[in-house]
């Protein structure tokens, strides 16, 4: 379903979107599984920026970290969730300086997202860089 959306964000031209990541294949234990999709998804995408949302609130810690290191494999960006239900936990300092921990160095010093068009600021990145800029920059 969500690479069957994904084709037709991309019929539809836009420069990028966001998806949610099953976040029941980590649960379970199945991260090839979860791997598999995001790949999917990123394939689906042909070129566009794609922001995975991991929905942190529903994942212990080491389920978080796995779901960050998985993911930022294929994405271009690892969001700590949709802000959206039980799992729609804030980006807190905390939560930020969690990602930041347990991203690659390639992923965290990522600020832009390259569109079709060019290259504009992501508007995840936007936001979080005004709120969270002194956060952002400790390491």
């Amino acid at each position: 379903m969500k690479v069957h959306l994904a084709r037709e964000l991309v019929h539809i031209n836009v420069d990028e979107f966001d998806f949610q990541a099953n976040v029941g294949f980590l649960r379970s234990g199945m991260d090839t599984e979860f791997a598999t999709e995001i790949r999917a998804i990123v394939e689906a995408a042909d070129g566009r920026p794609v922001k995975s949302m991991s929905e942190s609130g529903l994942l212990s810690e080491e389920q978080q970290i796995r779901c960050i290191r998985i993911a930022e494999a294929g994405v271009a960006f690892v969001k700590n969730s949709s802000g959206v239900g039980p799992g729609g936990s804030p980006a807190t300092p905390r939560v930020i300086r969690f990602m930041r921990t347990h991203l690659r160095a390639e992923q965290r010093s990522r600020p832009r997202a390259v569109s079709r068009q060019g290259s504009r600021p992501s508007t995840c990145w936007r936001q979080a860089r005004s709120c969270w800029g002194p956060v952002l920059r400790r390491q």
